[in-house]
């Protein structure tokens, strides 16, 4: 007992001079940051957090996949399109893009839904706020792990959100909206 109360002594003596000489060399503003450094180290998830949700990586059989079913346009209804969207804030230059496509095809009586895939659980009722007054959308907006309508097209616009567009039951043909070569942005 008394060598772990002189070991635990001897590291405080030890740190007491450490912050001392770190608040001489770099100032507080030094001992801030490595302070800052620690403590995002300790509350940093051990396993980490992926942009796409396992669940949906699991279920994506390749050996056995399903083939949609097209849905029938029939003389005057409006063309149907599910988009599989991750939220973003205001000024996303990809989002920007998107919903402008987006919305012309709502303004040329395309039938837009958006269904946000993300997967560290976002509040949907925010992005959803955000698509309406920043993107000016007007169609619907769900989460991705509700299930999808049958539609005409279903498009996937991130490479995370295939998998959900993969593992869709609704009917409609698939595609993907490509906006950049996203190898391009790996680290």
């Amino acid at each position: 007992m008394n060598s772990a109360i002189h070991r635990a002594g001897s590291q405080m003596a030890r740190r007491y001079r450490q912050g001392r000489d770190i608040i001489q060399a770099e100032g507080l503003r030094g001992m801030t940051s490595r302070a800052r450094s620690v403590g995002a180290r300790l509350l940093q998830p051990s396993e980490p957090v992926l942009d796409v949700r396992r669940a949906d990586v699991i279920a994506a059989d390749l050996t056995n996949p399903f083939i949609p079913p097209t849905q029938p346009l029939m003389p005057g209804e409006p063309i149907t399109i599910n988009w599989v969207v991750p939220p973003a804030g205001p000024g996303s230059g990809g989002h920007t893009t998107l919903f402008r496509i987006i919305n012309q095809l709502q303004s040329r009586g395309y039938d837009n839904w958006i269904y946000l895939y993300d997967s560290h659980r976002v509040d949907c009722v925010y992005y959803a706020k955000i698509a309406r007054e920043y993107y000016k959308f007007t169609g619907q907006v769900r989460r991705s792990d509700e299930p999808m309508r049958d539609a005409h097209a279903v498009v996937a616009t991130a490479w995370n959100t295939a998998y959900p567009v993969f593992n869709s039951r609704s009917a409609g043909k698939r595609f993907y909206f490509v906006q950049d070569f996203e190898p391009s942005f790996t680290l």
